[in-house]
């Protein structure tokens, strides 16, 4: 065997799993450790049988989840003791290999792998980089690879850093004792350190305390077998390595992984990238290293709530990310992000010709100026007017993305009708093009423009939604309701008519007439500049009415939806409202309408209700069948969380980035 690897390390796991052998562990709680481990992993991406490799595979708990989604499956480990084990807990799996061997001498030929992980192991050899360029070069080019290693606590606190070299200095005597004394005491840390901290942080949230830096807190919710696992692997291990997320990018990258991404959440720092297909370098900014990225978006709220995620996605797979956004209250948190900040004075309800035209030749200046190799734009007018600009500017790639269709697509009467026809022709011209790449968030939306001949069948990518952060929006057990408390039904958006403001009022009048209590509560601000806005004082009336009560826009809607039973919204059109996913995220039961966009993310009676649209009767009796069930409540919040996983941040921005890479790689080809 190689010599990158250290013997005792490889003893101690295998007495590690022969003691937790991981057969106690909870179906469930495997399935959502799976879910975060591997919630950035291109599965849609993996040919028909694909083959691939679990490096250091240990007791083969991630191979259960694996082996049933590909063709065949290998396993790989340095202790013959592991590997018995491995071959336990798979036995019912016909399609699994099993190799003992080290990272550095696998037994496959270079090139004939079409995936790959290794989750927790490659930090506890001798020379990590090594060892992930060995694993590397048994993939085929494109294919993609998975790796999790310890992180240096680079983004806590300086007493949390200080508290875990403490740790450390513990772990380096305990991990040196025989080995029963050294499984003693790590099972007595589990039961006196791990399990009361990690329940403390549990009860501190449930009180709305934010538990994120608390120490274990990412235990609270686990087993107390998990708890015994990870204190015997944390604390029991001799060799243990530790790296920053930029170290992790650098090593990667000179083992030949390109289209890099991380994990925006725990565990930090998961990442995935892909064997480099050749050897030429992106084409790049002529004064820049890096291929540069520029998002266009009217307003800087609505970048930082939908985007910013991807743009510091971006920013870690080697771009030059900049947005040219209106500022108003978040420019400091995009500029504290990395992201270059360029201010514009494009608006979205500006009508003026005069200005509309200095917005367009202000964004037709700027590409000139900035020269990005790819242009992003978020929106309707970002789309239109970007195009126009694009294209007097020379910008070599367009990425027009419709977060959804608008009030002009979603209202009804001559002047929408017509202004759909002259946006029709607008649209088809701006999404046409060999350079241009449009981007939407349902079928129904691409059906329509197809339909309508505003594209080419088979122009459009569909990428659903902005994504949701699991780990912020978290599974949450509905409010107990005492005596005389009601149920809470909740509607969270811009206070629009065609998000349903006015049939969501109309249906808590019906509610009422009805005897049923409820509480029926508005979150949102009005917004002034869409046409369809709500005006104050008809939201102030029915306030006083009764009929509902008004909260302004909230920042913490894990909050707001731990508070509710009910999320509703009865909106006329949607792109994919990320309102909705948050929600299913947090397990809350919806009810929404059956139109493009809502009904991508409810699938009617198994995470909620689907009811027409601009009917208040159809929706007061949905929202009385959940006010009257909390069953009903309860098992459609449990499939909501599982709905909403479909739509993880990490996907999203997975898809995105092999979008801008897919980009620059046609350029290079045609260069």
């Amino acid at each position: 065997m190689s010599q990158n690897l250290d013997s005792q390390t490889v003893r101690g796991f295998g007495r590690q799993w022969q003691r937790l052998t991981q057969a106690e562990l909870d179906p469930a709680e495997l399935a959502e450790l799976f879910s975060q481990y591997f919630s950035i992993f291109p599965w849609e991406s993996l040919p028909t049988n694909a083959i691939g490799v679990d490096l250091g595979c240990g007791s083969g708990r991630w191979a259960k989840l694996v082996a049933p989604r590909v063709g065949r499956l290998h396993l790989v480990d340095a202790s013959h003791e592991a590997l018995d084990v491995a071959r336990s807990n798979l036995a019912s799996q016909s399609n699994c290999e099993f190799h003992l061997a080290s990272i550095e001498a696998l037994p496959f030929q270079d090139s004939t792998l079409d995936f790959g992980y290794a989750l927790g192991v490659l930090h506890h050899i001798p020379d990590t980089a090594a060892g992930i360029k060995a694993c590397v070069a048994k993939l085929k080019p494109g294919a993609p690879f998975l790796l999790y290693l310890y992180y240096d606590f680079e983004n806590r606190p300086l007493w949390y850093q200080t508290l875990w070299k403490l740790s450390d200095w513990i772990r380096r005597r305990i991990s040196n004792l025989p080995d029963y004394p050294r499984y003693l005491i790590c099972q007595t840390m589990a039961a006196l350190v791990y399990f009361p901290l990690a329940r403390m942080a549990l009860l501190c949230e449930k009180l709305g305390v934010d538990v994120d830096h608390f120490p274990l807190s990412a235990y609270r919710s686990r087993s107390f077998y998990s708890m015994r696992t990870d204190s015997l692997d944390r604390f029991g291990t001799r060799l243990e390595l530790r790296f920053s997320s930029t170290k992790i990018r650098d090593i990667m990258t000179k083992a030949g992984l390109e289209r890099i991404t991380f994990s925006q959440s725990m565990p930090f720092w998961c990442a995935i990238g892909h064997k480099k297909t050749a050897p030429t370098p992106m084409q790049t900014h002529p004064c820049s290293a890096k291929p540069r990225l520029m998002f266009v978006v009217t307003e800087d709220w609505y970048f930082c709530s939908h985007r910013l995620p991807l743009a510091k996605a971006a920013i870690d797979a080697g771009f030059d990310v900049s947005v040219a956004t209106r500022v108003q209250r978040h420019g400091e948190a995009i500029k504290g992000s990395g992201v270059r900040l360029i201010p514009t004075c494009l608006r979205r309800s500006g009508r003026n010709p005069i200005t509309e035209s200095r917005a367009i030749a202000e964004l037709r200046s700027l590409y000139a100026a900035e020269r990005p190799d790819i242009v992003h734009h978020v929106a309707a007018k970002p789309v239109l007017y970007g195009s126009l600009a694009a294209k007097l500017a020379g910008v070599p790639n367009v990425v027009n993305a419709m977060a959804g269709l608008g009030f002009i697509f979603s209202s009804q009467g001559l002047r929408a009708s017509l202004m759909r026809r002259f946006l029709s022709s607008a649209y088809s011209w701006a999404l046409r093009g060999p350079t241009v790449t449009p981007v939407f968030q349902n079928q129904d939306d691409i059906s329509l423009f197809e339909g309508l001949g505003i594209l080419p069948p088979g122009k459009a990518r569909l990428i659903k939604s902005s994504g949701v952060d699991l780990q912020r929006f978290r599974a949450k057990p509905e409010p107990s309701l005492g005596p005389g408390q009601s149920p809470v039904i909740i509607l969270p958006s811009r206070l629009l008519w065609d998000k349903g403001v006015g049939e969501f009022v109309e249906a808590s009048r019906i509610i009422k007439e009805r005897g049923i209590r409820a509480r029926f509560i508005l979150i949102g601000d009005p917004d002034a500049e869409n046409p369809a806005c709500v005006p104050v004082p008809i939201l102030s009336a029915w306030r006083d009415e009764a009929l509902v009560e008004w909260q302004r826009w909230r920042e913490d809607m894990p909050t707001a939806f731990a508070d509710c039973h009910i999320v509703c919204l009865p909106s006329y059109r949607e792109g994919l409202p990320k309102v909705l996913l948050e929600a299913a995220a947090c397990t809350r039961p919806i009810v929404t309408t059956d139109v493009p966009g809502c009904r991508e993310i409810v699938r009617h009676e198994e995470n909620g209700l689907l009811v027409p649209s601009r009917d208040p009767q159809a929706l007061a009796d949905a929202l009385q069948t959940l006010i009257c069930s909390p069953q009903a409540r309860q098992r459609f919040g449990s499939r909501g969380r599982e709905i909403a996983a479909e739509f993880s941040l990490e996907r999203v921005i997975d898809q995105t980035l092999g979008l801008y890479q897919e980009i620059l790689a046609r350029d290079r080809q045609t260069a």
